[in-house]
């Protein structure tokens, strides 16, 4: 049986196609980057790597680019994990966002850009207690839930900011 998935949508709802990436370490924490106070928009709240899609850019391509704009690591291992969508309003402005999330593995330095006060590695139960841009945490929630094979994507080590990325490693 078919189920009817509409949404109550409002007139004049803008769209906003966003690729997150869910980055995750050898301690199966996950990383999380705390938005800059002076930063127009989701002001002091944490978040995944991610960001809108630009003009004829494929999700993948947004998600390896928002990850190397925000914190400077190459993407070099990613799986589709999920398409998730939120109807929220922001400044009098209704919006449904529709993300497409991966599960990602990165190499490189961790650095973050202007648009990122701090990152931090974060388990499920830390994660719950931070206040994240609106549906972080439920996609957070049902990744843990999927239980995806994360090690093969978890193989990091990281000294000073460094972060190695091992395939295969175990």
């Amino acid at each position: 049986m078919r189920k009817n998935y509409k949404m109550n949508i409002p007139d004049l709802t803008q769209i906003k196609l966003v690729a997150s990436a869910i980055i995750v370490d050898k301690n199966s924490r996950i990383l999380m980057l705390k938005r800059s106070i002076n930063h127009k928009s989701f002001r002091g709240l944490w978040q995944l790597p991610e960001g809108k899609l630009e003009v004829r850019e494929v999700a993948r391509e947004a998600m390896e680019r928002e990850v190397k704009e925000e914190t400077g690591l190459v993407v070099v291992k990613s799986e589709p994990l999920t398409v998730t969508q939120i109807l929220t309003k922001t400044n009098g402005i209704s919006y449904l966002i529709v993300r497409i999330v991966f599960l990602v593995g990165c190499d490189g330095i961790l650095q973050l850009s202007d648009e990122h006060k701090v990152y931090k590695w974060v388990s499920n139960k830390e994660l719950k207690k931070l206040k994240t841009i609106v549906g972080t945490k439920q996609i957070v929630a049902d990744f843990w839930r999927e239980k995806r094979n994360v090690h093969s994507f978890a193989h990091w080590t990281e000294r000073d900011g460094k972060i190695n990325y091992r395939e295969g490693a175990g």
